[in-house]
């Protein structure tokens, strides 16, 4: 049997990585199944290339996300002509049903989606997915098993990214060396500034003194105003061994950099956001920084991994609906995680790992 199967994650870059898994698990099943992807610009270059794939459909993900509407209607028709019209299987990770309503009348087969509240329609068979009940890559398993129920094929299936088609990083980096995200991640969509840890150039001082390897900063270009802020203070307060041995790639690497980046590192240190759930899907000792966002749905997986958060009354503020609210709080979700704690923690899982 060799079934056309469409995927839609258009993005971000973590959500994506959550879904990768999709694509290993449809091909034990279905070796010679035809699978073709919809994805935005902006993640696009995670799935280039990828053995299991047999199209890569590529969208305006910015237009998806505008705020004016003949833009968004824009986006849409493109994937409208991006899609084929013979797909026995179609798997949409967004609870958004726009997407859903857009492609029904478009495709034949069944169409699955994820919800968050229960109920059925004729355009969709949803997958109900309460917020912060379950893990968004566990979500996406249970929308595959759903959508292999409906072909009649076992629900047994392997389950892990494989970035094995992008290369290791160019870089000429000594071995080991430590990364270090710096800002709270960005998307098209919005900023994640209430992600942002404060405590970064704090933890990098004490860090840098504490192991004698390269430490890697690493960033969007959003976030290089921040990085050039506390480097300039913080490379005036520490020696020249401390000072060498830090390098700062922030706004300065493509996403397959970062991953081959992430693949040769020792450990990756920050907080929720597209880069740390690369690290985490790689094996790469990770240590996430939680506190607006919930570890239940947007934790980290490896064995090698750790999550560090505060117990504050507020924390998780994110509810899984892409909207962030404003925070009366002063941050304190983040504040209140000390330098110390995550640089105990950092060391610990360096010692952890270092004879695997």
């Amino acid at each position: 049997m060799r079934p056309r199967i469409l995927i839609v994650k258009i993005g971000a870059v973590g959500d994506v990585v959550c879904t990768m898994p999709m694509l290993g698990g449809l091909k034990s099943v279905f070796p010679a199944a035809h699978i073709t992807w919809v994805v935005g610009n902006s993640c696009a270059e995670l799935l280039r290339g990828h053995a299991a794939l047999s199209r890569l459909v590529e969208v305006d993900d910015a237009g998806f996300f505008a705020t004016s509407p003949l833009t968004r209607c824009k986006a849409v028709a493109q994937l409208l002509r991006s899609v084929e019209r013979c797909y026995e299987l179609i798997l949409i990770g967004h609870r958004d049903p726009a997407y859903a309503l857009a492609l029904r009348p478009f495709v034949r087969g069944p169409l699955y989606r994820v919800v968050r509240s229960r109920g059925n329609t004729w355009w969709s068979k949803p997958v109900f997915i309460p917020p912060q009940t379950m893990h968004e890559g566990e979500a996406m398993r249970s929308l595959l098993r759903a959508g292999l129920a409906e072909l009649d094929r076992r629900d047994d299936f392997p389950w892990a990214a494989d970035f094995s088609h992008i290369p290791d990083s160019t870089h000429d980096l000594p071995a080991p060396f430590a990364i270090v995200h710096v800002g709270g991640g960005s998307n098209v969509k919005t900023d994640f500034e209430l992600k942002q840890w404060p405590h970064t150039s704090d933890f990098i001082a004490k860090f840098t003194s504490s192991w004698a390897h390269p430490l890697v900063l690493v960033g969007s270009p959003k976030d290089r105003p921040e990085a050039d802020r506390f480097l300039g203070r913080l490379l005036g307060q520490l020696g020249s061994q401390q000072r060498n041995r830090i390098h700062d790639f922030v706004g300065r690497t493509s996403l397959l950099e970062l991953v081959g980046l992430s693949r040769r590192a020792r450990l990756f240190v920050g907080p929720d956001s597209g880069p740390l759930h690369i690290a985490d899907a790689l094996g790469t000792p990770a240590i996430g920084l939680y506190g607006p966002t919930s570890t239940v749905s947007w934790g980290l997986a490896a064995a090698s991994s750790r999550m560090l958060s505060e117990a504050v009354e507020c924390s998780p503020c994110y509810k899984d609906d892409g909207v962030f609210p404003a925070c009366p709080y002063a941050q304190k979700c983040m504040v209140n995680l000390t330098p110390d704690r995550v640089l105990a923690a950092s060391l610990q899982l360096l010692d952890a790992t270092a004879h695997p």
